[in-house]
């Protein structure tokens, strides 16, 4: 049973940083909130509003939800889980509108 946990923990894991990747290839994640570091747990801010991601059925909570930081709270900044099969992960960003 530890294998098979330890597996799926890793195969998370290796989805987390695909996804994480494909957000900085396509410019979409906000380089100025992680300055010289690269996100790496499971929820991650990106360049896109709440309601352009839920139009799209994606899943978001607005950054001023949880910040009192008003340069962040006044973008179009949301924060999303990125803990999810890089394929499915993909397919909903390939195909916003």
């Amino acid at each position: 049973m530890k294998t098979l946990k330890f597996k799926q923990k890793k195969l998370t894991r290796k989805h987390i940083k695909k996804n994480i990747n494909y957000l900085i290839d396509h410019n979409l994640l906000v380089e100025d909130i992680y300055k010289d570091s690269v996100p790496w747990g499971i929820f991650t801010i990106i360049r896109h509003s709440h309601d352009l991601l839920l139009k799209n059925r994606i899943g978001s909570v607005p950054v001023n939800y949880f910040t009192k930081n008003r340069e962040y709270a006044d973008k179009s900044y949301t924060r999303i889980n990125v803990s999810v099969k890089n394929e499915d992960f993909t397919r909903f960003f390939e195909g916003m509108k």
